[in-house]
This record gives C-alpha cells, structure tokens and sequence, in this order.
C-alpha cells in the first residue's frame, strides 16, 4: 500500500518537530527512524507506527520528509537517494545553527528540493545558507503542542531555589564532525561550571542544581562532578521535559531548544556560554550570563 508520506528522523530534537507535524496534520507516514527519534514519536503517535526500510520506504512513499542529524547519517541517505529515485524531499530543520554542516558527510552535500522553517529568523538563515533552494515557513508544530500540554502543568509546585541545567551532547557532536570537543570554543562541561561558578548572581539562596541530560548522553557523564558536588548537584530522573521546567525555578543551558521551550513556559533562563561566545538562540529573553 502506497503512503503519502516516507518520515526518517534519528536525533530528538528534529523528531520532536517532526512528530508534533505529523499529528497535527493527520498524515499518512511510513517511518524510518532510529536512535532517540524512536521514543519521541512513539511517545506522540503511539507504539502501532508502520516502520520500513529505506528501501521499502522510497519504493512506496509520494514524497519524504526528513528531520536533520548531527549523530547520524540516515537524513543525509535518504535525501541522496530521493533525489536520484526524482522523489521529492523536504528537510525540516529544528533549530538555529550549524545549517550548512546538516547536510554534509565527508565533505559530500546533498540538498533537498525544500527546506522547511519554523520561525521568521530561521527562514532569514536558511535563505542566506542555501539561496538556491525553497525555503516555506511553518508554524512550529512543536511550540504549539508545548502550549497546549503547560496548561495541564499548572499544578505542579515549584522547587524554591532551584536551577535547571539543560545539558547538550557538543563536546560529543563537535568531536565526530571536527575531531575537536571544543570546536566552538567550548562545550557542556564548560557551561556547567559557568554556572556553577556564578550560581549565586541568579539566585543567591540556590541550594539545588538538576541536570536534564540531552537523550544522547550517557547517564554518567557528570560522575566526577557529581561526586564534588553531592549536595548541590543531581542529575533528573523525570522523562517529562514539562514536568522538569515547571519544577524548576530557574532554567539554564547553552544553545539547547530546551531554554526556548522553558520561555514559552514563563521561566527565567540563562545562557552559560562563555563571555567571548555569542547566544545564537534567536530570543532576547534569554539573559546571557557571563557578559
């Protein structure tokens, strides 16, 4: 049976985007997904999804939607093969940075025959990366289900002087694409301790620091720094983004998607980059803390 559509995502955070698309547009999908993507659109759509090879998915799909990956090459694979099959692809691109390097493998670029967009200042970039290709607009799916799902977080209670550390996998991603963990000048282990270090100018009664790790991450990564820090520093058992966010007094990270979902939530968030690293995220709200 033919479907509309053939979906293939590997990393959350495009899958998130994706998922929360795919529902609220009642499409018909094949999946093609692995990795954290899995739990996310199980978690959305339920277990019951129609999963293919990409084989399989291309042979019976009209057109591909695709999210982007830094952990994988599957994205990257299904736009090179749509495109020599004539299938049309679209990529969906989550988030504000790194565009160009999406799309690349071994210095090998293959562009989809649209690029969708979620806000004003992503379509500003994409058009200035990739000016020969389309590039449409779509109200981000995934903010419009966060606004729906926080007013049934209402109840739950905030931790007084508590802080939410958003962690990131850069140290991770930076050291499979570059061969360096600190190829933007930084990574997570980095924010932490600039947070750490001025936790006080947010709160000066901060008794607590969780960390939400990013899927990616292992669950010992923090170990050592846990273990200097056994009474301010635990890491979060909750699976629920909302639920870690409304619990929270304050939110905090470096570039994750997680601090632009935490404003739609009303939370205070800071950016623990260093001082000689500028915030990407497209929003004024978020207060940088080292300047």
């Amino acid at each position: 049976m033919s479907h509309d559509c053939l979906v293939a995502a590997h990393d959350a955070g495009g899958a998130e985007l994706l998922a929360s698309y795919i529902a609220r547009n009642n499409l018909s999908c094949l999946y093609l997904i692995e990795g954290p993507a899995i739990k996310v659109f199980e978690r959305r759509l339920g277990k019951n999804l129609n999963l293919v090879s990409m084989e399989d998915g291309l042979k019976n799909c009209k057109w591909c939607l695709c999210s982007t990956s830094w952990q994988s090459e599957l994205e990257w694979l299904v736009v090179k093969r749509a495109k020599k099959l004539n299938i049309k692809v679209v990529s969906f691109l989550d988030h504000w940075v790194n565009y160009t390097q999406r799309f690349l493998r071994n210095n090998i670029q293959y562009l989809p025959d649209e690029i969708w967009v979620a806000d004003e200042y992503a379509k500003s970039k994409a058009l200035q990366d990739f000016p020969d290709t389309k590039v449409k607009l779509i109200n981000n799916p995934y903010l419009l289900d966060i606004k729906d799902k926080l007013k049934d977080y209402k109840i739950i209670n905030c931790i007084p002087n508590s802080i939410l550390y958003m962690s990131e996998n850069i140290s991770g991603n930076s050291l499979r694409t570059y061969g360096d963990e600190s190829y933007f000048g930084y990574t997570e282990f980095d924010g932490l301790k600039i947070l750490l270090d001025n936790r006080h100018f947010l709160n000066k009664n901060c008794n607590h620091i969780n960390i939400r790790l990013h899927p990616s991450e292992n669950k010992d990564k923090y170990k050592d720094i846990i273990q200097k820090n056994k009474k301010l520093i635990s890491i979060s058992n909750h699976s629920d983004l909302l639920e870690d966010i409304a619990s929270s007094d304050i939110i905090a990270g470096c570039e994750s998607m997680a601090l632009v979902v935490a404003l739609v939530a009303n939370k205070k968030v800071y950016s623990c980059l260093p001082i000689n690293i500028k915030n990407r995220l497209p929003y004024n709200e978020i207060i940088k803390l080292l300047k």
